[in-house]
């Protein structure tokens, strides 16, 4: 496994090898990922100079995307932060609101848009390391027991940074003209193939490093992501198909979860039991998450029947009297708002289809003997 600073030394030669525009756009998509990350705070946490950036990192978004009227609102808002306290024109005694790492990678990527400069791509690299950095270090001063690996939840943040910079190099065609101006309608398809993509937060480092989320998760929904190497597949536990089968949480029983082939959390996730089961239970981790949200008991009857999960959800409830409140802290954590979960009803029906449609099939695990290993769940089929 690579170390984060190997890693980190494959992301500043890919940003060194592309083009202005794609750094451009890598820039931005750091820039709100932090923001976002920012504007999820509490009232009192959020800072307002930050706040305050919003308009200008949208514009920015509009410029890299292709929109060269932005220019004007980019350059006004970077003067205005220029001429302003905050850059310390007086000193280096100034406010220090402009180094928070939301603010920081706005103003970076805003003098990316503008300057075409390598150095301010490189450096909201560096600002998404320093916030995990930060994030884990204020979690160890409030959580009793906290053993979240840093060096992994860096090499989390930095993959994800490769797999942003694969997703915008598909588009290094056109965006080689971004600045110039882009068709509307290519605009307005590149914000919805690329901004989004590139915005959205990752959850595994947040399923590894957040302490509401890996109180629930861990210890509720049996789903812990805090060190998914502590336990391997056995020897021989392979997918039918010859795709990748990567191993990225793990339940206390040694059980693992796994995404299957390449890509990023929009794979699909099997669950491998070491009592010879395995199966589809979520077409990306975000579906997943979902799940064990609405349905933290669903692998209580696993060789049985999904039928019998209304006697485990009495006894997870009798058990954690305060198992929604867990939940909802959770899911805020997570961006999720939790009246928008799905019902226990409605998530059971979705894993009940996903173990017999056909992406299932696709995602057949065979044993050390070369044989499937068996489902999760017994259909109504076998159940007959």
């Amino acid at each position: 496994m690579d170390t984060w600073q190997e890693l980190d030394a494959v992301v500043a030669e890919r940003l060194r090898s592309v083009s202005s525009e794609e750094r451009q756009v890598f820039a931005a998509g750091v820039a709100e990922r932090l923001m976002r990350r920012h504007e999820a705070l509490s009232e009192g946490e959020r800072a307002p100079f930050t706040l305050s950036l919003r308009p200008l990192l949208d514009a920015v978004w509009e410029g890299v995307l292709g929109d060269s009227t932005a220019f004007a609102a980019i350059n006004r808002g970077v003067a205005e932060y220029m001429l302003s306290e905050y850059c310390h024109n007086d000193g280096q005694h100034g406010p220090d609101d402009a180094d928070e790492s939301a603010a920081a990678a706005a103003l970076y990527a805003a003098h990316a848009y503008l300057f075409g400069c390598r150095k301010y791509a490189r450096w909201n690299s560096g600002r998404a390391l320093e916030a995990v950095e930060l994030h884990l270090e204020q979690l160890s001063e409030t959580v009793e027991v906290f053993d979240a690996d840093q060096d992994e939840a860096m090499s989390a943040e930095l993959r994800r940074q490769l797999r942003d910079l694969d997703l915008i190099a598909g588009f290094s065609n056109e965006l080689r003209y971004a600045n110039l101006g882009l068709p509307v309608d290519t605009s307005t398809r590149l914000r919805a193939e690329l901004r989004e993509p590139l915005s959205s937060e990752s959850l595994l480092p947040l399923l590894a490093g957040d302490e509401d989320v890996v109180a629930f998760f861990a210890a509720v929904a049996d789903l812990d992501a805090t060190s998914p190497d502590a336990h391997e597949l056995e020897d021989g536990i392979r997918l039918a198909s010859g795709a990748r089968l990567e191993q990225f949480a793990r339940a206390a029983t040694g059980d693992a979860y796994c995404f299957v082939g390449d890509g990023g959390e929009e794979r699909p996730v099997v669950y491998v039991s070491l009592d010879g089961e395995a199966g589809l239970i979520a077409v990306g981790l975000p579906e997943l998450v979902r799940l064990c949200l609405a349905v933290p008991w669903w692998g209580e009857v696993r060789g049985g029947s999904l039928d019998g999960l209304g006697s485990a959800a009495a006894d997870y409830r009798a058990d954690i009297p305060d198992l929604d409140a867990r939940r909802d802290r959770a899911a805020r954590a997570l961006g999720l708002d939790p009246t928008t979960l799905p019902a226990e009803a409605t998530a059971l029906a979705r894993l009940a289809e996903l173990s017999r449609g056909p992406v299932a099939e696709t995602c057949l695990v065979l044993g050390g003997e070369g044989k499937p290993l068996e489902p999760l769940f017994l259909t109504t089929a076998a159940l007959a």
